[in-house]
């Protein structure tokens, strides 16, 4: 199954061309007239065209090598062979939710993107749980649920989409569509480098350590990895429209000092995450998984850690995007894939599951550090040491005050340290850094008027009453007169 999984990831992401990657990059381009005359109508229209041949062109590869091309010699089953056709479905929907997201991203819609793509995961994993745990434990239970569960999510956005952005595929531009294709392939290959540099550690821990091991290190990974799906990778996903658009209107100098803003924002974010997410990690995997894996939970700081590095070095490369240097950031991601799988091999064996969380995160600073001084070129950006230091302080001083905030009940312990953990952090950083308070007061006001909303509509309602009751018995008093 994860073999599938992994073939599909990698087939898919090239199957996407990197189009959902111009469609951010060009959006503003065109709205703005840059682009010799082409309409926005054209452009989403030329976005569908190239993404709807994309997902027949490579779902008619992938039923050509599984079902003609593989024999049956290579596969573990007769019953894989039908399993391949069946997963033909999942090409379709991942690659056609992108033309719908990738222009709500370009629109700044970055709400319902994110609250898409969390609601489609979830939906998801409780479909997967209903079909494997309470029907069928196999793998065509796993992936049938997993097609329905998308597939509806799918049909949803498109329904949604289309009543607000009606689009015609006869609107197509063959210029266009080379000019994204030019940026956007390096970008999909990119995208590949990325999913080897974050799924290649486990196969080497699979060939030293064997399946045990894996496990315990997945679900290290995976918990840390809806995280970052969920937080870090919706932030960046709703900086990226408002970067192109500041460039496109304000030059590079206002670029600049909105990076360096969205990186002091992304840093109060990210910083008490790690830390918090490192305190809590015991008793969430407990929970959610049992307590064979509670051994996984000192893998948190360095996967995670990386993990937030790695968003904060796609903010510090900003230039790079700006500038169109998609080969650029290509070979910057396939050299630290590479890295990563060659420390994996060096630290396994000497530090185990451990040895592969610290690669990852050395990987992780490789990247960010290499990132940032090529992006310097095309961006200079100063980073914001002072508000940096101040987030991370708080965030150890936190980390010290919940990390041994212990309970009878593990559930209880974790919302104890959640709870705690918020008032700690939220009172230091409110006390230091002006963006954070400025911040708090701001979900202070709009959170009392959201709660004082009914109670003042209740209350005008009453005085409407009142004046109607007023004015009726006015009218009355005046016939009786008459």
């Amino acid at each position: 199954m994860s073999l599938i999984s992994l073939v599909l990831t990698l087939l898919i992401g090239v199957g996407k061309l990197g189009i959902q990657h111009s469609v951010v990059r060009f959006s503003h381009e065109i709205r703005l007239g840059k682009y010799g005359g082409e309409t926005l109508i054209r452009f989403y229209g030329t976005v569908f065209d190239g993404f709807l041949a994309s997902a027949i062109a490579f779902s008619a590869l992938w039923i050509f090598f599984t079902q003609c091309a593989v024999p049956q010699s290579w596969l573990p089953n007769a019953g894989t062979r039908p399993l391949l056709l069946i997963v033909t479905v999942l090409i379709v929907t991942r690659i056609m939710e992108s033309p719908f997201t990738s222009i709500l991203r370009s629109q700044e819609h970055a709400r319902a993107v994110s609250t898409y793509a969390v609601l489609k995961r979830y939906g998801s994993l409780v479909t997967v749980l209903i079909a494997v745990g309470l029907m069928v434990h196999t793998v065509t239970a796993f992936f049938a649920a997993t097609i329905l569960s998308e597939s509806a999510s799918l049909i949803f956005l498109a329904i949604w989409f289309t009543r607000q952005q009606p689009i015609s595929l006869r609107d197509f531009s063959p210029e266009l569509l080379r000019s994204m294709l030019a940026f956007g392939l390096p970008m999909a290959i990119t995208e590949i480098s990325y999913t080897i540099f974050s799924s290649g550690d486990r196969y080497v821990i699979q060939a030293l350590l064997g399946p045990k091991a894996v496990g315990i290190y997945s679900a290290a990974y995976n918990l840390c990895d809806y995280l970052q799906t969920t937080l870090l990778t919706a932030i960046l996903a709703a900086v990226q429209p408002v970067l192109v658009r500041t460039y496109e209107e304000h030059g590079i100098a206002r670029t600049a000092s909105f990076i360096r803003q969205s990186i002091h924002a992304y840093v109060l974010i990210a910083a008490p995450m790690v830390a918090g997410f490192s305190a809590v990690a015991g008793p969430m995997l407990t929970i959610l998984a049992s307590a064979k894996y509670g051994s996984a939970a000192a893998l948190i700081p360095w996967i995670v850690g990386g993990m937030a590095l790695g968003g904060l070095s796609s903010l510090a490369s900003s230039g790079l995007y700006i500038k169109k240097q998609a080969t650029l950031s290509l070979v910057l991601i396939a050299a630290s894939a590479l890295l990563n799988i060659t420390l994996n091999i060096y630290l396994v064996p000497i530090y185990g599951t451990r040895g592969s969380a610290i690669a990852t995160l050395l990987s992780y600073v490789a990247l960010g550090t290499a990132s940032y001084l090529a992006g310097l070129r095309h961006l200079v950006i100063q980073l914001p040491l002072a508000p940096i230091i101040r987030a991370i302080a708080s965030s150890v001083i936190m980390y010290l005050a919940i990390s041994r905030i212990t309970f009878q009940h593990t559930v209880a312990t974790l919302a104890g340290r959640i709870l705690v953990g918020i008032a700690v952090y939220g009172a230091l950083i409110f006390l230091s850094d002006l963006l954070a308070r400025n911040w708090i007061v701001q979900v202070g006001k709009t959170g009392a008027q959201r709660l004082a909303r009914p109670f003042r509509e209740y209350a005008e309602r009453r005085a409407t009453i009142g004046e109607q009751s007023k004015g009726k018995s006015g009218a009355n008093d005046s016939d009786g007169r008459s």
